[in-house]
């Protein structure tokens, strides 16, 4: 036990003393923390209900964690309580650990039973390593992620794990939904990041890649990209695409599909041509030197795209399509954003851990900022008839804002769901998808009725949600491409 914490001090200890970015996160973590307080006491007052039993049941979630934890601290004596300031670290990341936890029974039972067991087991020194058993299990739902860090999918491009396959293939069909017509079990991998639609009929899927730029369009196919076009009442492969990488979700500018690449590096363009079928790809560079960017945000009418970041500096930059220049724009928000969002040429909503803000393209700056919600890493989304906004807050509540005349924002209605991470609504904004954060279900929103209508079951590896009709929504996971009719 004290190898482990001799090895995760001192890893530590060189991460901040070596690594401006380590700091960077550790001082937008604090940041995160005090905001989502502020927003925590401010939605008691305008979401009381829904927001005590968010906060509370996200509370029960911890205390497996916390309780063994606990037990090893009563039991240190002397000079082992200098231990103890490690350990509070550790917790500190219990909180949004357990933001992404699904409460079902059989997760309740195996934390408990964890957690009893290494409290027990702690007045043993030689056992005392079995803290750490309960708090391996927050860490569930990111075992697949983890397969498409880069250097672990650049080893496995060329040395597939056949049991993975087996496993995919059995989850996806026990899940709901159609995949594509003609998918194939090779084609399935923890490897799909984003969907973008061209026209009704025609959608890119895009994949994390290799690694190896020289293999672009030659890669696996559980590595490569897709063009998918409809076919009756579902979706098949059409043709690979040579995109790769961590391109966000994609919007739309005279029929090209325009991303940014999730590390800052390059804004991409993606054109094909409707008669041959033939892409072209365009790269600006933005050169932003930032580890995670939020999605983009076309804006038609100004010839150009809006991305920024979500931490390192939280710029914001203006890319024209058309002269493939790159202005930085003049007002940084703060906090750490994860999405903006326009359907109106005045302003755009963005959304960081805990906060809703209107920002003024005309000003560049932001004109209303209002808490909305106590952890969000996710997106929002706005309603493209009334500009209403939707957004997750994981520890466990969907909050919706509706827009005044003025163009101000308030505090609408909110519905309790497990975990939701990301939204979408429907195009007549009647519905309203969430997936979970635990990567298992899709909740389908009745916004008339303000209840949840259907719940479907996906995964694993679940990343991104999109309406492709009113009545027809897709998501993003481990099986490729699922869509929903209702």
């Amino acid at each position: 036990m004290w190898i482990f914490e001799l090895a995760l001090t001192a890893w530590l200890g060189w991460l901040f003393l070596t690594s401006a970015g380590f700091r960077a996160l550790l001082a937008h973590l604090a940041q995160v923390a005090f905001a989502g307080a502020r927003a925590a006491s401010a939605l008691l007052h305008t979401d009381t209900q829904g927001t005590a039993a968010a906060l509370g049941i996200t509370l029960l979630k911890m205390v497996p964690g916390v309780v063994a934890v606990l037990a090893l601290a009563v039991r240190l004596r002397g000079w082992e309580r200098l231990r103890l300031p490690l350990w509070g670290l550790l917790l500190l990341g219990i909180f949004p650990l357990a933001c992404t936890v699904a409460w079902t029974p059989l997760r309740i039972g195996a934390l408990t039973t964890l957690a009893a067991l290494a409290a027990w087991l702690t007045k043993y020194p030689w056992l005392r390593w079995t803290v750490l058993l309960p708090l391996a299990l927050y860490l569930e739902v990111f075992a697949l992620h983890f397969l498409a860090h880069p250097v672990v999918r650049t080893f496995l491009a060329h040395r597939p794990l056949p049991v993975l396959t087996r496993s995919l293939v059995a989850r996806c069909n026990q899940n709901d939904g159609q995949r594509p017509l003609n998918l194939h079990d090779e084609q399935l991998g923890p490897y799909y990041f984003s969907l973008a639609r061209l026209h009704d009929d025609e959608l890119l899927l895009t994949n994390v890649g290799t690694g190896l730029s020289r293999e672009a369009g030659k890669a696996p196919e559980n590595f490569s990209s897709w063009w998918l076009r409809r076919q009756g009442e579902g979706w098949v492969f059409d043709d690979r695409s040579a995109v790769a990488g961590y391109l966000q979700n994609g919007c739309l500018i005279n029929d090209e599909i325009w991303m940014n690449e999730d590390r800052g590096r390059v804004v991409v363009g993606v054109l094909r041509d409707p008669a041959s079928r033939r892409e072209s790809l365009r790269f600006i560079p933005l050169n932003a030197g930032s580890n995670n960017m939020a999605l983009p945000v076309c804006r038609p009418e100004r010839g150009s795209v809006i991305v920024s970041e979500t931490m390192s500096g939280n710029r914001m930059w203006e890319v024209s399509v058309d002269t493939e220049t790159v202005r930085q724009m003049g007002y940084e928000p703060g906090g750490v954003i994860w999405a903006a969002r326009g359907h109106n040429s005045a302003d755009l909503t963005i959304n960081d851990a805990s906060d809703l803000m209107v920002y003024s393209l005309q000003d560049e700056r932001v004109s209303q900022r209002i808490p909305a919600g106590v952890f969000m890493f996710n997106r929002h989304e706005t309603c493209p008839l009334d500009d209403a906004v939707a957004l997750a807050d994981m520890t466990g509540r969907v909050r919706l804002f509706a827009r005044e005349p003025d163009g101000r924002y308030r505090f609408d209605w909110g519905i309790s769901l497990p975990s939701p991470r990301n939204v979408a609504f429907s195009p007549d904004c009647r519905f309203l998808g969430v997936t979970s954060m635990d990567d298992t279900t899709v909740s389908l929103v009745d916004l008339g009725m303000r209840k949840v209508v259907a719940t479907y079951h996906v995964g694993p590896v679940l990343r991104e949600i999109l309406f492709l009709g009113p009545r027809e929504l897709a998501v993003t996971d481990a099986c490729t491409l699922t869509t929903f009719r209702f």
